[in-house]
C-alpha cells in the first residue's frame, strides 16, 4: 500500500488527509521542518516538488532531500518555467535557475568521461548516485541508483583495431 506524504504552507491542505495521505504544514525551504518530516516518515522513494515555484526554495529542498532519499529514488521538480523569470529568483543564465543547475548535473553525472578531456569535472554526489536525468517541458527528473562505478575504457585514436 502506498503512503503519500505532502507538505504545504497552507493549513487548509490538512483537509486532504486520508488513511494513506499525510499532510504536514511547513515550508519547503525550512530544513528543520524537512528533517522533522523525514524523522516521522523515513527516507522518501519519490519526491515531487510542486512547491512555491521560487527557485531559491526549489534549490534548498533539492539540496536537503536528494541526498536523504532512498538509494534508488526518483526526484521530480516541476513548474520550472518560472526559473526564467527574475521575480521567481531566476533568469535565462541565472545559476539559481534549477534547470540551469540540472544542466550542470549532466556534466557531473559524466565526470569520469572528463578525465581525458580539456576540462575535468569533479566527482560529486550526483556522479556517485545518478543514473539518468530527464528534461521535459518545465520538468526535470533525476533517477538515483546505488553507487555507480564510472569506469571507462579508452581506445587511443591511432589504435589499428578501432572501427
Amino acid at each position: 500500500m502506498a503512503r503519500i506524504v505532502t507538505i504545504d504552507i497552507r493549513p487548509e491542505c490538512k483537509a486532504f488527509e486520508e488513511e494513506q495521505i499525510h499532510v504536514r504544514i511547513g515550508s519547503q525551504s525550512d530544513t528543520q521542518f524537512l528533517q522533522s518530516v523525514l524523522d516521522e516518515f523515513g527516507a522518501p522513494d519519490v519526491v515531487l516538488d510542486d512547491g512555491s515555484h521560487h527557485h531559491d526554495d526549489i534549490n534548498v529542498s533539492f539540496d536537503y532531500l536528494h541526498p536523504r532519499m532512498a538509494r534508488d529514488g526518483i526526484y521530480l521538480a516541476e513548474d520550472l518555467n518560472g526559473g526564467y523569470w527574475p521575480q521567481l529568483g531566476g533568469g535565462l543564465r541565472s545559476p539559481n535557475n534549477f534547470i540551469n543547475r540540472c544542466k550542470g548535473f549532466v556534466d557531473e553525472m559524466h565526470a569520469a568521461a572528463t578525465l581525458y578531456g580539456d576540462e575535468v569535472v569533479a566527482e560529486t554526489d550526483i556522479t556517485r548516485t545518478t543514473s539518468a536525468i530527464h528534461f521535459h517541458d518545465s520538468v526535470v527528473v533525476l533517477e538515483k541508483t546505488p553507487y555507480l562505478n564510472h569506469t571507462m575504457m579508452i581506445i587511443p585514436p591511432d589504435d589499428p583495431g578501432r572501427a
